[in-house]
């Protein structure tokens, strides 16, 4: 089923017809599925790509269904640069300290190690002066999954009064379209799409999802 509005697209689509780009983190997944089993109310629809249904928003949502057995999903459809402004990006941040240094260090000496050269640059802030590293972004993204960065995740825009940080190359739509192209998934939320599209509310049981 599927209807047009003023600022959307609304489609229930099967199980099988989207794509993962994405990793989860599981325990947020036990959350959410605790949650789920209590209210049997899925309240916000995934936000799929229109055209290789690929997910943009919701991959532990999608995660959870699945494990709830549901045939069907309520999915609101996007367009990237008519209803997703930006794929967003990520940096880590650590306190001023020189064991955080050092371990910042190590971290980008592994990243360097496991990742291709490219025509983009991991950056690491230190006290005001910058080392860049040449990496292929979508390689590093990969490598990230087996990387124990234990720092703290913040979006780009929300620039940290931390003198050091790790700045990731921000993600293209284009990247996603060559992940599932590849059948590759980046590490867990390391997308953050723009657009107003999250703030769509569309309460659904779940049962009717298992016999839509």
């Amino acid at each position: 089923m599927s209807y047009l509005s003023s600022n959307y697209r609304f489609e229930v689509l099967e199980v099988d017809e989207i794509v993962e780009v994405e990793d989860v983190e599981v325990s947020r997944v036990k959350k959410l599925l605790s949650s789920l089993r209590l209210s049997k109310l899925l309240m916000k629809p995934l936000i799929v790509e229109e055209y290789k249904k690929f997910i943009i928003d919701g991959h532990h949502r999608f995660k959870v269904l699945k494990m709830l057995g549901v045939r069907y999903v309520p999915t609101v459809l996007a367009r990237y640069g008519v209803d997703v402004e930006d794929v967003g990006g990520w940096m880590y941040i650590a306190s001023n300290s020189r064991l955080d240094l050092n371990m910042l260090l190590k971290i980008v000496e592994e990243l360097e190690y496991l990742t291709k050269r490219g025509p983009d640059h991991l950056t690491l802030n230190v006290f005001g002066d910058q080392i860049k590293v040449s990496v292929d972004r979508v390689d590093l993204y990969i490598a990230l999954k087996y990387t124990n960065i234990l720092l703290t995740k913040v979006p780009q825009r929300d620039r940290s009064s931390s003198s050091l940080s790790l700045v990731l190359p921000k993600l293209l739509p284009n990247d996603l379209y060559l992940l599932v192209l590849r059948g590759l998934k980046l590490p867990p939320r390391m997308t953050y799409h723009k657009t107003y599209l999250k703030y769509i509310f569309i309460p659904y049981p779940l049962n009717r999802l298992s016999r839509y």
